[in-house]
């Protein structure tokens, strides 16, 4: 019996014939302007390898990385993964390189020869090293299973247009393994897939998940084109998809249709990593979306409290609004080019509170699930004391610092809130429009009328402004401010921590000493504690604060993050324990507890009377409910 680690002879013979055929097609004559071949037989131990045949100039030609990915939106190219670099002309001799001081994603070939059309370039790129801002845009290799984003082995030249440097590309997998791409195959042979005649930018578009276990499934219906949900996965027991959830992601595209009009496509491919070992994302592209979700998506997606499909839904709407419609500024002629991100309030924000009301609309959640998601997103921003300096325009102008989580007082600082919060304007925007149109009218008429536009060609979204959306917002409703209302809510600090968005929506806020079912389940999926609406913090299973809300009873007393809670009055520490103490605070007005920092043990009374307060949506007698009316299926 071969040793586990030794190829048998027919594996490496497969080997060798791949290799000869990638080298070979390498040589041929190019049809296109630009020619990359990978070898990824070697990803299951995390290394892509590729041999980019690329258009060159006498003297210095500078090439770029792809940097600034669509679907990110900020420099994410991750170029420290990119190893082995080396420049050669195409009859093999050697060429010096050399990188830029002040940008490192653009590369200098210092002396191709006179007559010289094209040099080659081979690089090895390690995958499965993401940062915060790459996870959705990177490679990723596991012993049976993995995915290439093209960007992450692209280089091009600097002064190609994306949409018209035309490339010939390749791709060599492990023996016996099956790949899912939107990319038209030209051909196939021993391993190696073959893709003619794509531009650059159909290329980053397109990425690839392959494996030995692949499964499709058809979500197709008679209202839309093909839709198809490719997944790979370490064993073909988690490939399976109840039919049930199938027809609620079928009924889900019927949906989007009705609210944003006509897929603009022939075609759209979910590409899915089911697996716990690659980190959770999604980014959409014109063609399909790429994402990684856990083992357990496709499987327990029908049992209660089981995977939404969330990402599925948002990176689906995407479709419209990002790839049919964009912001102006936010794609360039080319990769390295920075983006404007001023309008990702609406590019993400919108998306984000459509996505919610298609899962709800779809039965993809139900209407609990649905009030818990909105309950959630409104005490997130109620809490948040980063919105008294920082209006939600700001976050998206400095999105690319703040993906990142911060390790302490992330409330204060924000993240991204474009997206939550951007959702809430979206949210209050629909309930407006209902409102003062006595129903006639909602969100989905302006959708509707906002991505009123032909699909022109791959790669060439209409843009808008600013202007734009207040004119399309100002046709639907003309009674409400939309311009003053956007300078509000989106482009100045909240003057207050107060929300108007459940009396909008026919509810108001309450607080009650008993968590509701999903509330609960959510504690115990926690494992610690979350006191943030009744002390302004919270724990973790070992008594470790993790959060410390501004201006709480928690801030007030000094806690502070790290602190490790060990005695709570005269008992140790257990969430058990601190959640009684809490309840109790409502008669005995104070929470004392025993925490232990920097090595010392200290003594802090929290004093509020209280108690456990647990927020939930409750209808507003005589109020029509528009909470219910935006999650009816049209």
């Amino acid at each position: 019996m071969p040793n586990q680690n030794t190829p048998t002879r027919s594996r490496l013979q497969s080997r060798i014939a791949a290799g000869a055929l990638a080298l070979c097609l390498g040589c041929q004559a190019l049809a296109a302007d630009m020619r990359v071949d990978v070898d990824a037989t070697d990803i299951p131990r995390r290394l892509l390898r590729a041999k980019l045949t690329i258009p060159a100039n006498p003297g210095e030609t500078t090439l770029r990385y792809v940097e600034w990915t669509p679907g990110n939106h900020n420099p994410s190219g991750p170029i420290q993964n990119v190893v082995e670099f080396r420049a050669q002309t195409e009859s093999g001799e050697p060429l010096t390189w050399r990188r830029d001081r002040f940008s490192d994603t653009r590369i200098t070939i210092a002396d191709v020869p006179s007559g010289a059309e094209r040099i080659v370039v081979s690089l090895t790129y390690i995958t499965n090293q993401p940062t915060t801002n790459s996870r959705s845009t990177d490679s990723y290799g596991q012993p049976n299973l993995g995915g290439i984003s093209w960007n992450t082995v692209l280089f091009y030249p600097e002064d190609a247009d994306k949409d018209e440097l035309m490339i010939d590309a390749s791709i060599t997998l492990p023996e016996g393994w099956s790949i899912a791409t939107p990319l038209p195959l030209s051909g196939e042979r021993g391993g190696t897939f073959e893709y003619d005649g794509v531009t650059l930018a159909q290329l980053v578009d397109c990425p690839a998940i392959f494996g030995e276990h692949l499964a499709r499934v058809d979500l197709s219906t008679g209202e839309i084109p093909r839709h198809t949900l490719c997944g790979v996965a370490a064993s073909p027991d988690l490939l399976h998809l109840p039919e049930a959830r199938a027809e609620k992601l079928r009924f889900m595209h019927e949906q989007a249709a009705k609210v944003f009009g006509p897929f603009p496509g022939d075609r759209f491919d979910y590409l899915m990593f089911v697996c716990d070992e690659i980190p959770g994302f999604g980014v959409e592209h014109n063609t399909c979306t790429y994402f990684a979700e856990p083992d357990n998506e496709w499987v327990d997606s029908e049992t209660p409290g089981g995977p939404d499909m969330g990402t599925m839904v948002h990176e689906y709407i995407h479709a419209w609004n990002g790839k049919l419609r964009a912001p102006e500024g936010l794609l360039s002629r080319n990769f390295h080019e920075p983006a404007v991100t001023d309008l990702l309030w609406v590019y993400e924000g919108l998306t984000s509170y459509m996505d919610d009301v298609l899962l709800a609309r779809s039965g993809l959640v139900t209407r609990d699930e649905y009030h818990n998601i909105v309950t959630n997103n409104i005490m997130r921003y109620q809490l948040q004391t980063g919105r008294l300096w920082r209006p939600v325009v700001d976050t998206a102008r400095g999105m690319k610092r703040l993906r990142t989580r911060s390790d302490a007082w992330e409330e204060l600082r924000r993240r991204q809130d474009y997206y939550g919060e951007g959702a809430l304007f979206w949210m209050a925007a629909d309930a407006t429009i209902r409102a003062d149109t006595g129903g006639q009218r909602s969100l989905d008429d302006f959708c509707r009328r906002f991505f009123d536009t032909p699909w022109r060609s791959f790669g060439d979204p209409t843009t808008y402004t600013r202007a734009d959306v207040v004119e399309a917002l100002t046709a639907v409703d003309p009674g409400a401010d939309w311009d003053a209302m956007i300078r509000q809510r989106i482009e100045s600090p909240a003057e207050t921590l107060a929300l108007d968005v459940p009396g909008l929506l026919g509810y108001r806020m309450e607080f009650t000493d008993e968590p509701t079912e999903l509330q609960a389940k959510a504690d115990k999926k926690n494992k610690g504690l979350d006191l943030r609406t009744s002390l302004g913090f919270s724990v973790d299973e070992k008594g470790v604060i993790t959060t410390v809300l501004k201006d709480s009873a928690a801030d007030d007393a000094k806690l502070a993050y790290d602190m490790v809670v060990v005695g709570v009055g005269d008992e140790e520490f257990t969430p058990e324990t601190l959640r009684q103490a809490v309840a109790a605070s409502s008669t005995t007005g104070e929470v004392r507890l025993l925490v232990k920092f920097g090595g010392k043990l200290y003594a802090r009374s929290l004093l509020d009377g209280g108690g456990l307060r647990y927020p939930r949506l409750t209808p507003i007698d005589g109020a029509e409910d528009i909470l219910g009316a935006i999650i009816t299926p049209r």
